[in-house]
């Protein structure tokens, strides 16, 4: 702790940060006081963690998301292609073998209970709409063929074969390959852009919804791992960014929503949340956008 930071020295005179994988073995460090805090995000462990800590729950839209590489030479490179996975889809499917029903299932970008909310339609299954689009694209030349990219994990394995099957019944044809470590996954998706699809999280917070959306759908940014490239998308990002006006925020994020339904670059699986729990001796932390906690003011009572 520095005597020279801008609010004062620190109280806790250290801060050690564990990487803990899994929710329950994160709420089992909790109970048994190997950790003061802890962060969750899986729905069923964000609710069996609010029973039983305080902490800071942050509703969030786009939670869960299927991810398309939109990339030329990938499959998703045809807008066609990409409203047949979205057609093909049951978010619902996923929530009850990945999430044991304890997820939030949407295709919507912002969910009823968000500021946002719009009367944008949510894409909802049409297999036989889907397949027609697939047998399409495969009389153009497409095999059929889909890489799906994911980490081993239960969660991460139930949603791989979850759609999967779903894709499958439309006449695709997925290869889920998994990765030995997230660095291998991060360098497939981000250095070498080496899938058709993936499952992953923009998190879309109300306070900020504008910023989430800029770094996963403008052409030049860095974060934008679906190669999506279009200047329409952009002028409507810059509309949202001037926004001054609620109203005038809430009308460009809803022509950038309906955009995404038109284009489908990606296909929201769900809202979720963000839980960061402590214990009940733990005070003084203060939750910032975009889930980071200050911990600048922050004791424990012994």
């Amino acid at each position: 702790p520095r005597e020279d930071y801008w609010d004062g020295k620190p109280y806790l005179d250290s801060l050690k940060f564990v990487n803990i994988a899994g929710g329950q073995p994160r709420i089992q460090a909790m109970d048994s006081g190997g950790v003061q805090m802890t962060f969750l995000r899986s729905a069923e462990w964000v609710a069996n963690a609010t029973d039983k800590y305080p902490g800071y729950y942050e509703p969030l839209n786009v939670a869960d998301v299927l991810q398309i590489n939109n990339r030329e030479g990938h499959p998703g490179a045809d807008p066609n292609i990409r409203k047949a996975i979205a057609l093909a889809m049951d978010p619902d499917v996923i929530n009850q073998r990945a999430f044991s029903g304890d997820a939030h299932p949407t295709t919507k970008i912002f969910a009823e209970w968000s500021k946002w909310h719009n009367d944008v339609p949510a894409f909802t299954q049409d297999t036989a709409q889907a397949k027609q689009l697939v047998d399409a694209a495969k009389a153009n030349g497409f095999d059929g063929n889909l890489t799906y990219v994911s980490v081993n994990s239960p969660v991460s394995q139930a949603i791989a074969t979850s759609t999967q099957a779903m894709l499958n019944a439309v006449g695709f044809n997925v290869d889920v390959q998994y990765t030995a470590t997230i660095t291998d996954m991060v360098k497939r998706l981000y250095v070498d852009h080496d899938f058709d699809l993936t499952y992953g999280s923009y998190s879309i917070s109300d306070a900020v919804p504008f910023m989430r959306l800029d770094s996963a759908l403008r052409s030049d940014s860095s974060n934008n791992i679906l190669g999506y490239d279009n200047p329409e998308m952009d002028k409507l990002l810059d509309t949202a960014q001037h926004a001054t006006t609620d109203d005038a925020e809430k009308a460009a994020l809803q022509a950038i929503e309906q955009k995404i339904h038109d284009d489908v670059p990606f296909l929201s699986l769900g809202w979720g949340a963000n839980f960061v729990a402590w214990k009940q001796n733990v005070y003084g932390a203060m939750p910032s956008n975009d889930g980071i906690m200050l911990l600048g003011n922050t004791w424990i009572q012994k």
